[in-house]
Formats: C-alpha cells, sequence, structure tokens
C-alpha cells in the first residue's frame, strides 16, 4: 500500500490559507500536511492550529524534516533562492507562480548542476513562466 506524500509550505498565509491547504493537500487521499513555514509568526501558528500541523521557524528547519514535497506560495521574487534551497534538500516542489525573473540564470544552471541530475526532486510551476525559455 502506498504511503501519503508529506507535504510542506513555505508562506503557509494567503492564498495557501485560503485555498490550497482546504481545497488541496486535505483532500487528496494520498496526501497529509506536515509542515508549515511563514514569516508572520502569528499567521503561521494560527495555520498550523487549523490544519494540524508543526510550524517551523525557518525554512531550513522545515527542510530538516521528513516531509515530501514543498509547496511554495510566496512572492515571486523569493522563489528563486526558496526553490533552490529544496532541490538542494532533495524536496519536491511545487511554486505556486512562475519565478520571478531574476531567477532566470539559476534556473537556466540548475538543469545543468550534477547535484541535479542525481537527486530524484521535481520542480514544478503552477502557471507558466514568462521569464524562462
Amino acid at each position: 500500500m502506498a504511503r501519503n506524500i508529506k507535504w510542506s509550505v513555505i508562506g503557509s498565509g494567503g492564498i495557501a490559507k485560503r485555498r490550497t491547504i482546504p481545497e488541496g493537500i486535505l483532500r487528496a487521499n494520498n496526501a497529509e500536511l506536515s509542515v508549515v513555514f511563514d514569516t508572520d509568526a502569528q499567521a503561521n501558528a494560527e495555520v498550523a492550529k487549523d490544519f494540524g500541523a508543526r510550524q517551523a521557524e525557518s525554512i531550513g528547519e522545515l527542510l530538516k524534516t521528513d516531509i515530501d514535497a514543498v509547496y511554495v506560495a510566496t512572492p515571486a521574487h523569493l522563489h528563486g533562492d526558496q526553490v533552490r534551497a529544496c532541490a538542494r534538500a532533495g524536496k519536491h516542489v511545487l511554486c505556486e507562480k512562475p519565478l520571478h525573473k531574476s531567477a532566470l540564470p539559476w534556473h537556466q544552471q540548475l538543469l545543468q548542476s550534477p547535484w541535479w541530475s542525481c537527486t530524484p526532486q521535481t520542480i514544478s510551476f503552477s502557471h507558466p513562466s514568462p521569464c524562462l525559455p
């Protein structure tokens, strides 16, 4: 029997709280919400309490847990560093919006990096990016 995918969320307030967690992660029969992080500690604590998840104090702490996948729901200009950190930690990533244009050089290097080719993660964007080739 397959086990549930352990999801985490970076940027747990906003759209993640209103839509993605209750309508996506919690409704899926193969998923569970494990850990959440937001720079607004109060909002993060509320999300953790409301949805029965553990709250992380930092992205680094979140990535050290036994999660399988990370949903990134932060402002687009933060995506490059956050997606890179998740990928380097070997986590699958679903990014809410396209990468910010400042991440284009990183994205081009991503597919050529040796750590990318030997880790089994997936990076997916919920909207096509006008910044990527």
